[in-house]
């Protein structure tokens, strides 16, 4: 994944996590996993964060890259 969209990912979730909320981050090998998926982010963020390449992990309870 190029560069930009890993930064324009962690923008659009950074924007979406609550002011009270710890950031959530974490790599292993070729992936990385970052924020929740209860953290409320417009659909319109949503579709652009998985046009990125971004992909919602249930698991990880975060979104997932792959770097």
């Amino acid at each position: 994944m190029e560069l930009l969209k890993i930064i324009e990912g962690l923008q659009l979730i950074q924007k979406s996590k609550p002011e009270n909320a710890t950031g959530h981050f974490r790599a292993e090998h070729d992936e990385i996993f970052v924020g929740s998926l209860n953290w409320r982010m417009s659909e319109e963020d949503k579709k652009r964060i998985k046009e990125l390449g971004w992909e919602a992990c249930e698991d990880a309870d975060g979104w997932r890259a792959c770097v």
